[in-house]
């Protein structure tokens, strides 16, 4: 498919162009890049889906979906930039190709700023004040490395998953179950329905595998965060309307996700037909991608319990209380009065806490994805024991600090 990269006034080039034509030609292809054998063997502890070699974070949004088909191929997550690579020893053999992802960076403007963003922009209202700007960063495919440690070297040796996912059935119905999903097994079809609140799956009868009920289950699972007490997306019963297929992408998207991880698989009944959908609206709009893999991001985080303002409580999305760890969630706590600063180190600390009080500020603002709120825990770790992060607003503090340019969206994440 030849692509159709737009250019703005200069030299800058339209990444959301850009990766909507790959994503498109590789639908075209037949090799849609969330279709893949979620049930292929895999180390225990190796990620699921694709994740930074050196920092051990995973990779968000869309740049799963552009770095999936290599992870999936040769059965390893793990990828990094030139410079990752090169600080820690290893060597990305010559003449190797690397895969461009996205990152975003949050720019404050001023009216005469935007004439030198002309073309970046799109066309809307002038009195803008904080737009998103698209980047580009490249990494690499652990098999395109030199000197890497093995997935066993990284994540110790032991036996594979199972090959049958029955035998994880009560960990998946435990994942089920703690959803607060209201789910009926009856007919023969399945289904959520949003003035009901339900979903409705045929009886684990007719289902030839386990694969095959718990990929169907956390697939209309998806659709239920859908509802207005969870995430509020708009349904439409109308299969030729742009609302049904924008849900529909965005269900099985997270399908994807949650069934990478969980070891089931879901194959979307009237497939073509989807895909032809999906089609139509990448052509259609070229950030439409961008937005299908962030909500479809946001489902498998509050289904997994991961997402980082919001948990399930009986089936309601309700505000968290506390940040999230790598293990699970840290309760709130209560900030101990700042100490006096006597020493060096006395100094750094304040600096750490008046990052992280910057770092909160944005997690509850809303603008977060996640990966702030992991800087935050890390800061937190940094600091002496029974100690946190400050949480006072910076216009309290002495420093004066501006939010005004360059202030970076955690990368999504080619700066990791």
């Amino acid at each position: 498919m030849a692509t159709s990269t737009r250019r703005g006034r200069g030299s800058h080039p339209d990444l959301y162009q850009e990766v909507t034509d790959r994503i498109v030609a590789m639908i075209e292809a037949g090799a849609a890049p969330w279709r893949k054998p979620w049930t292929t063997p895999r180390l225990p502890g190796v990620p699921a889906l694709p994740v930074n070699a050196v920092t051990g974070q995973p990779y968000h949004g869309v740049n799963v979906l552009l770095l999936l088909p290599l992870s999936m191929l040769f059965g390893d997550p793990r990828w990094c930039s030139y410079r990752q690579a090169e600080a820690r020893g290893w060597q990305v053999r010559h003449g190797e190709r690397g895969t461009p992802i996205c990152f975003y960076k949050l720019l404050e403007i001023t009216p005469e700023d935007r004439e030198d963003l002309r073309g970046i922009l799109d066309e809307g209202d002038e009195a803008i004040r904080t737009v998103p700007l698209l980047r580009r960063s490249t990494v690499f495919h652990a098999s395109q490395i030199e000197g890497m440690p093995t997935l066993e070297e990284a994540y110790g040796v032991g036996e594979s998953w199972p090959e049958a996912a029955w035998e994880a059935e009560a960990r998946l119905d435990a994942l089920l179950a703690r959803s607060g999903a209201a789910i009926e097994h009856r007919g023969y079809r399945a289904y959520y329905q949003p003035g009901e609140d339900r979903i409705v799956l045929p009886p684990r009868a007719r289902f030839p595998s386990a694969d095959a009920y718990y990929g169907t289950a956390f697939h209309e699972l998806g659709h239920w965060t859908g509802h207005e007490q969870r995430l509020n997306r708009p349904f439409s019963f109308d299969r030729g309307t742009p609302d049904y297929a924008r849900e529909e992408l965005r269900a099985e998207l997270a399908s994807a996700f949650l069934n990478a991880e969980l070891g089931c698989q879901h194959d979307l009944d009237e497939h073509a037909a989807y895909l032809a959908m999906y089609l139509a609206l990448l052509r259609q709009d070229r950030k439409e991608i961008f937005r299908a893999a962030k909500d479809a991001q946001a489902i498998a985080d509050l289904i997994l319990d991961r997402h980082p303002r919001l948990r399930l409580e009986q089936g309601v999305a309700v505000p968290r209380t506390g940040s999230l760890e790598p293990d699970g969630l840290m309760p709130a706590t209560v900030d101990p009065p700042p100490a006096p600063i006597r020493t060096f180190d006395d100094l750094l600390i304040a600096h750490q806490r008046l990052i992280g009080g910057a770092l909160r500020e944005v997690v509850r603002s809303g603008d977060d994805e996640g990966y702030l709120g992991r800087l935050v825990c890390d800061l937190d770790a940094a600091l002496p024991q029974g100690s946190t992060v400050a949480t006072a607003p910076l216009k309290q503090t002495s420093l004066g600090l501006s939010r005004r340019h360059d202030r970076v969206h955690g990368p999504v994440p080619g700066g990791r």
